[in-house]
């Protein structure tokens, strides 16, 4: 609280006159540990001079450029002994009394003063004084348990109010009509709405073209007053229902016959497919089987010329067999002979 600020002078109603002696050079207020400079004797708050000192500013009494100060004593006991008023005096606090004992006046835990604000236990954030806090937390803290008294939804009283209440079912809310009743479930809205007289309804024959939309109360009087206009309507639907029917057969019609062309198209060239496929194929076969036949009938050839080489090889090996045959018949003979000859002799 600004008025119990320990920063610079005391911002409190004083009761009588205050010496000037008292007074802090610096910020005009009652001096606060009340420090008087070396060069100039004058009264300074303990808080303003250390500002003006790491300042490196000199005295504003004086100008001196260097200087100390000390704390006095004496005018610090005879300000706390100074009569004052409470800072919550604007709000209603009468007391009074001595300097020193208004911090203890206005503590919040153990003081007596029951105008100075208090931290809501909550955290609301709201300024609460302290004879007002119970007040606050049954009614009017944002952040007190609530329960939703159309459905029995708990949680605090701003999500209450603020979420919940603008979506909830058994919320009570106006007709969106206007048609005189205040206090409908919001759940109902649709049920109450399909026979609200003021709801915008459209005519039984728009079907026929009648894009007419009245009050759910005048549609009746519209339609008794219509009866000509609707019978046209309905002569002239009748025709047009008519004349797209054949359209829309004679269209099918074609589809159906264009859809039939199509189909046997597809069939004769998958069949013509088919016929080029299986002639291809039987070529293809046709070409392998007289291949295969040309492969034999070489390999028949070349048998054939082995076997005529074959046979000439064995020829001449008879011949040749025949040939030393005979040279050692030859030889034998003419052994025998030698023999003969050898007997003889």
């Amino acid at each position: 609280m600004a008025a119990c600020s320990k920063i610079g002078g005391y911002q409190c109603e004083f009761l009588g006159t205050v010496s000037e002696d008292f007074v802090c050079k610096h910020c005009k207020q009652v001096a606060r540990d009340p420090h008087v400079t070396s060069c100039c004797s004058e009264t300074f708050c303990q808080l303003c001079i250390t500002f003006i000192i790491k300042d490196k500013k000199p005295c504003q009494s004086c100008e001196t450029a260097e200087f100390f100060t000390t704390l006095n004593t004496k005018y610090q006991r005879r300000i706390l002994a100074l009569e004052v008023c409470c800072t919550e005096k604007d709000r209603g606090c009468e007391w009074t009394g001595k300097l020193e004992g208004l911090e203890a006046h206005l503590d919040v835990d153990t003081g007596d003063c029951e105008y100075v604000d208090v931290e809501c236990p909550n955290k609301c954030e709201q300024p609460v004084e302290k004879r007002n806090l119970n007040t606050h937390l049954a009614n009017c803290c944002p952040k007190r348990e609530f329960t939703c008294q159309h459905c029995n939804f708990k949680a605090t009283y701003e999500i209450v109010s603020n979420d919940h209440w603008p979506q909830c079912s058994f919320y009570p809310v106006p007709c969106p009509n206007a048609c005189g009743i205040q206090a409908i479930e919001r759940g109902d809205i649709e049920a109450h709405l399909l026979q609200c007289p003021l709801e915008e309804v459209e005519c039984d024959f728009i079907h026929t073209g009648c894009g007419t939309k009245l009050p759910r109360q005048d549609m009746e009087k519209h339609v008794e007053e219509s009866t000509q206009k609707h019978m046209a309507l309905m002569s002239a639907t009748s025709l047009r229902s008519s004349r797209e029917f054949e359209k829309k057969l004679q269209e099918q019609r074609q589809e159906f016959e264009q859809r039939l062309q199509e189909q046997q198209k597809d069939s004769e060239d998958k069949l013509q497919t088919q016929r080029d496929e299986f002639t291809k194929a039987l070529q293809v076969q046709n070409q392998e089987i007289q291949q295969s036949l040309s492969e034999k009938d070489q390999e028949i050839r070349e048998l054939s010329n082995q076997l005529v080489l074959r046979e000439r090889e064995v020829q001449q090996q008879l011949q040749e067999k025949e040939d030393e045959i005979k040279q050692v018949r030859e030889q034998l003979q003419e052994e025998m002979e030698k023999k003969d000859q050898e007997i003889r002799e």
